[in-house]
């Protein structure tokens, strides 16, 4: 294993803010209006929101909030819903609202006070990404987004734009996230240590593919400028 001291952890604004609640939360109230009595469950509606975001995401870049407003389009239309114009400025504020995760600042600050240096990543835009350090309020020695990078994940492109922004080894680096093929293999072929959150429960595939797994950002007390695996 590497010998390069750990000095920064580039987390993932998905293991720190609540998106997806907040996204399932909306598409449950869509299904309502749209007269669903009886809506499948708001992680069974996300999952089929997110195949389609997914597939969005690989089509020419634009940006974030229209790959989503595009995907709740589709998503209406294949479940029947009637889509009304309203729905994307409802859905981009959803995204603006979406709080963090109760353990996020704490762990966070906690990294900074071990000597960690934090840097943000982020497959939004800006403004989103602005509402969401507010709630966070922690300081971010970098912050790397999508909507700079002009591409979305699986694509590296944002990881290696990290690095660029960074200007260190990427063996110093863990990228922290909760999405393991879609963000942390990605990291990883730049060059990036990887440690997954899991918050369902680790399971033995995603041991053998992430450096660390943790069921919730306190784990990243684990790693320390003097950390190596």
């Amino acid at each position: 294993m590497s010998e390069q001291p750990i000095t920064w952890a580039m987390v993932d604004l998905d293991a720190l803010v609540n998106l997806d609640g907040a996204v399932a939360s909306f598409l449950y109230s869509v299904a309502l209006r749209s007269g669903d009595d009886a809506p499948a469950p708001g992680g069974a509606l996300h999952a089929e929101f997110a195949a389609i975001r997914e597939h969005q995401a690989l089509l020419p870049f634009r940006p974030w909030k229209k790959v989503m407003w595009e995907s709740l389009n589709v998503w209406c239309e294949q479940l029947g819903y009637t889509w009304h114009d309203s729905y994307a400025d409802a859905l981009a504020m959803t995204m603006r609202s979406a709080l963090p995760f109760a353990d996020a600042a704490m762990a966070l600050r906690q990294a900074q006070e071990a000597g960690i240096i934090l840097a943000l990543v982020a497959e939004s835009d800006h403004d989103v990404v602005c509402h969401s350090l507010n709630h966070l309020q922690v300081g971010f020695e970098e912050v790397v987004i999508s909507e700079d990078a002009g591409a979305y994940r699986p694509r590296p492109d944002i990881y290696r734009r990290a690095l660029e922004q960074i200007d260190v080894a990427g063996e110093a680096i863990v990228h922290v996230s909760p999405n393991l093929s879609r963000d942390l293999l990605p990291a990883r072929e730049v060059g990036l240590r990887t440690a997954l959150i899991d918050r369902a429960g680790p399971s033995g595939e995603n041991d053998d593919r992430a450096e660390w797994v943790w069921s919730d950002m306190r784990g990243v007390r684990e790693i320390s400028p003097d950390s190596s695996a």
